[in-house]
């Protein structure tokens, strides 16, 4: 699932769709603890820290 929403976030939407340019895929369910970094690639998770939109304390330190 994270692949496949990894995937889908690389794909260039606005070529399609009027997204704006906070637009993420990402998968939800319910043993998921709100770590982005699986399934959004860096950049997009950067740009949404900087919005305002999300918080970096739910990404997991790789010594967790």
């Amino acid at each position: 699932m994270f692949e496949v929403s990894m995937r889908l976030n690389e794909y260039e939407w606005n070529e399609i769709l009027d997204i704006t340019d906070d637009f993420i895929v990402f998968v939800d369910w319910e043993a998921w603890e709100g770590d982005l970094s699986v399934s959004v690639p860096n950049e997009k998770i950067e740009k949404l820290i900087k919005n305002g939109l999300y918080d970096e304390k739910f990404i997991k330190k790789s010594d967790e």
